[in-house]
């Protein structure tokens, strides 16, 4: 999937979540109205695929409560990409975005 952007993309470090010594970052990369959102993770044993998805909240406490945002295709070799409908701005604007996988 291409990225018009030319730049290097707005990038975001993805902390471990309940100790799974998971660690990442997410690549956010303009494209008009929609944003290809690109994830490496790290510390994923070999061969394991798991499902990512972006969730949106106004409370950063109350994260795991907050409805899905958008589907993103499963992490594969620790790495996905996905075109979303959504803008950079929107994905990246005042409330508390998080990538849960």
């Amino acid at each position: 999937m291409p990225s018009h952007d030319l730049g290097l993309g707005t990038k975001r470090g993805i902390e471990q979540q309940n100790a799974s010594g998971q660690v990442g970052t997410v690549t956010l990369f303009a494209e008009g109205a929609q944003t290809v959102v690109d994830v490496a993770m790290h510390g994923v044993p070999p061969g394991k695929t798991e499902r990512a998805s972006v969730v949106r909240a106004s409370d950063c406490d109350r994260i795991a409560a907050a409805p899905l945002a958008y589907r993103l295709h499963d992490l594969a070799g620790a790495r996905s990409r996905t075109l979303v409908g959504a803008s950079l701005a929107r994905l990246v604007s005042g409330n508390c975005g998080h990538l849960f996988h």
